[in-house]
């Protein structure tokens, strides 16, 4: 939700700005840079791990944000410009809507992956 809705109160001259992309948009294609450029194989137990690793990270982030009053990874509510966009998820607790999300996203990676991995052990095989 971060990347589609950033909520950047700053311009491109500011600290903030830099921050925000390196912290969200950079990780992620470095990620995907890494999983194509090395060729890394996902194995069938690697969604397992990292949904259990994922929920451990955002149960620590939970309680950074009850001991800071923050709302990193809105672990306490959706912002209202999400909100605003997708009303039916005022009906829905924030950590759901995260969860869901997360999940999602995992299992569609994972597919992504797989077929790649297949893709590659064509290519290994010629």
């Amino acid at each position: 939700p971060a990347i589609i809705w950033p909520g950047l109160y700053s311009t491109v001259n500011s600290f903030n700005f830099y921050n925000y992309f390196i912290s969200h948009h950079f990780f992620v294609a470095s990620s995907l840079f890494s999983f194509f450029a090395y060729k890394i194989k996902i194995e069938k137990r690697d969604p397992v791990i990292l949904f259990f690793v994922t929920n451990l990270v955002f149960m620590a982030i939970i309680f950074f944000n009850k001991i800071f009053e923050t709302n990193y990874m809105f672990s306490d509510k959706i912002p209202d410009r999400v909100v605003n966009t997708l009303p039916f998820l005022k009906y829905f607790h924030s950590v759901l809507i995260t969860e869901v999300m997360g999940t999602f996203i995992i299992l569609v990676l994972y597919a992504l992956a797989r077929k790649t991995n297949k893709e590659l052990k064509k290519l290994d095989l010629a």
